[in-house]
């Protein structure tokens, strides 16, 4: 077994964010597998140094520093829930009211440390199942299909039991076996092999620990992890990715605005932390509990979102930044109408899609791009990122919906540029998932912390989240694909018709 012991901790590794991140010999292990190493080729933030040359920093760089983050955070419930005694629950977490915060010192040592097992490893492993260039690589996944052939696999097994939930993950049609794989459940499936591996060369080693880690990074229920630790698994889920302050988040805002170069998106960790408990969350049907914020600490987490939004607006989705990842999506649209996955069109068992993966970095992968004949499309765009010749702004729209219709407009008087116009009508998504993430937790009539409303009035208790919220929804932009030399004389009747 994982032991979350600080005497167990005897691997260590220098990382430039957080100093010195102490590690068990397992999770060095995990992190030595070579599932895990390939992440060291594979850059956090995509095509992004294509506009901030320094942000070459990599997933594998991430993952250490989420894991990081959520003993952190974990270690910070364990301080609160001394620090305010008295204003929890008093007794057994199992025994109190829905919503109402809880300590959790009260737990089995032997829970305590399953815990810290599980969400340490859990934040290791939560981005192992990316590809190159990120959320770019998505459409490129594995079908469906093709990973539901591969469960039956004896290293797959702990798995069984969240198949659907697995297979069915952010899927845009539930069953629908021809869509990719969700890169959150080839997370799930790589740690499952790498957990396999490892437990064929030493027998202390607890089966269960990959369903575990799936449910909590699927939101799944986990029927043969042990009992006491159940209820504790959506806690593990929010401590890793919940809006709207994670481990995920924390690590990353803070690595890609030094590695960029900038200061948009820093915050204060500690103040954070310090307003971080643990509440009874009001699930039908079963125990759970999850991470809450106390109302105190309002203000720092303010000051995150609005951290994340600049880090978005400025960095993320600067304009030659949004250009470069619009291009990407346009390969991606066009690799959906291909007949068969150019890259995992024939992967028959586990160890071939391992050797898939981990052959493939982002140089690797645009290489394949570029290379790929048989798409000409996908051949052309791909040759047009690496040489840097991207696509360019043409109007920066400032309210929804502007973008598309000023699309239409030029090709009202022009229809000869429809090809060539590509509106951009992603949004920042720095407030996503208010309403389903973590709780604001006040004080009630008897002075202990519980869960405001019925699920989450963030919005309602922030003037500046709902600002933030409303103003991401107006950033749009119109990028113009064709030849450089008509891009002057597009952007001037683009004024004209804005009104500019």
């Amino acid at each position: 077994m994982v032991n979350a012991h600080p005497l167990a901790l005897v691997k260590s590794i220098v990382d430039p964010i957080h100093g010195l991140v102490r590690m068990t010999r397992v999770e060095h292990e995990v992190m030595n597998h070579r599932v895990f190493q390939r992440l060291r080729r594979i850059k956090q933030n995509g095509l992004l140094h294509l506009v901030f040359p320094s942000a070459t920093h990599n997933r594998f760089e991430h993952s250490l520093g989420a894991l990081f983050v959520a003993d952190s955070v974990l270690q910070a419930l364990l301080f609160n829930s001394v620090a305010n005694a008295g204003k929890l629950h008093d007794g057994d977490p199992e025994d109190a009211p829905r919503g109402r915060a809880v300590d959790i010192t009260r737990l089995s040592p032997e829970t305590t440390a399953q815990l810290f097992t599980v969400t340490r490893l859990a934040a290791l492993v939560h981005d192992l199942g990316h590809g190159p260039l990120s959320h770019s690589f998505d459409s490129f996944a594995p079908a469906r299909r093709t990973i539901e052939g591969l469960l039956g696999e004896p290293a797959l097994a702990p798995l069984a039991p969240l198949r659907d939930t697995l297979l069915d993950a952010h899927a845009r049609t539930p069953g629908d076996r021809t869509e990719p794989i969700a890169h959150e459940a080839m997370s799930c499936i790589f740690f499952a092999k790498i957990w396999d591996d490892l437990r064929r060369a030493r027998s202390d080693l607890e089966p269960w620990l990959p369903q575990a880690v799936a449910a909590a990074l699927l939101g799944a229920e986990a029927p043969a992890v042990p009992c006491a630790l159940r209820p504790w698994l959506s806690l593990v889920s929010d401590i890793v990715a919940s809006a709207p302050v994670d481990a995920d988040r924390m690590d990353y805002m803070e690595r890609d605005s030094r590695s960029a170069g900038v200061s948009y998106g820093l915050f204060d960790r500690h103040r954070i932390l310090k307003s971080a408990l643990c509440y009874r969350a009001d699930v039908p049907g079963r125990l759970a509990f999850r991470l809450g914020w106390k109302s105190s600490g309002l203000r720092a987490i303010e000051v995150f979102v609005q951290a994340r939004f600049q880090l978005y607006a400025q960095i993320y989705y600067h304009k030659t930044n949004s250009a470069a990842n619009l291009m990407l999506r346009r390969i991606a649209g066009a690799a959906r109408t291909l007949p068969t996955n150019p890259l995992f069109h024939d992967v028959p068992h586990l160890d071939a899609l391992v050797d898939a993966y981990c052959d493939l970095s982002d140089e690797r992968f645009m290489r394949r791009l570029v290379d790929l004949t048989s798409a000409p499309e996908i051949q052309t765009l791909a040759e047009r990122i690496e040489q840097r010749d991207l696509f360019k702004r043409l109007h920066e729209a400032r309210t929804e919906g502007d973008a598309v219709a000023m699309k239409e407009r030029l090709v009202a008087m022009d229809p000869g540029l429809a090809e060539h116009l590509e509106p951009d009508t992603s949004k920042l998504d720095a407030t996503k998932d208010l309403d389903v993430g973590a709780a604001l937790l006040q004080r009630d009539k008897d002075n202990r912390y519980t869960a405001v409303g019925e699920r989450n009035d963030w919005l309602a208790a922030s003037p500046m989240l709902r600002a933030l919220k409303d103003e991401e929804r107006r950033i749009e932009r119109l990028y113009w694909s064709g030849p450089s030399s008509d891009l002057a004389e597009l952007k001037e009747r683009a004024r004209v018709l804005a009104g500019g």
